[in-house]
């Protein structure tokens, strides 16, 4: 097996920094100033609260599993009560977030 030469192993640190540096500051910039303990509050409200009931049981999780994008919808509804802790919240805005800058252009890709 050969080393691993030391330009590889700063480039990957660099690339991931940013990504870093980024969700840092989304995450605390939504637990701290956003406060997604009102984006729950606001949610029967603001909106219709139905798009976001989460109940636990076997029934809702048929229900959700018997249809095409339920799993999904199933998975959102779970992750928007994390909305009522701050700092809970603010990862399930902050992850998606992470997300969205992109992977660089030199990572390998996944078939």
């Amino acid at each position: 097996m050969q080393p691993i030469p030391p330009t590889t192993i700063r480039k990957a640190l660099w690339t991931g920094a940013p990504a870093g540096l980024f969700f840092g500051a989304v995450y605390l910039y939504v637990w701290l100033l956003v406060d997604p303990r009102l984006i729950h509050h606001g949610l029967g409200i603001l909106t219709p609260y139905s798009p976001f009931v989460f109940h636990t049981g076997w029934p809702f999780l048929g229900d959700h599993v018997a249809r095409v994008g339920g799993p999904s919808e199933y998975v959102i509804r779970l992750l928007s009560q994390f909305y009522a802790l701050g700092w809970a919240g603010a990862l399930v805005v902050a992850g998606p977030a992470r997300d969205a800058i992109g992977k660089p252009p030199h990572a390998p890709r996944r078939a």
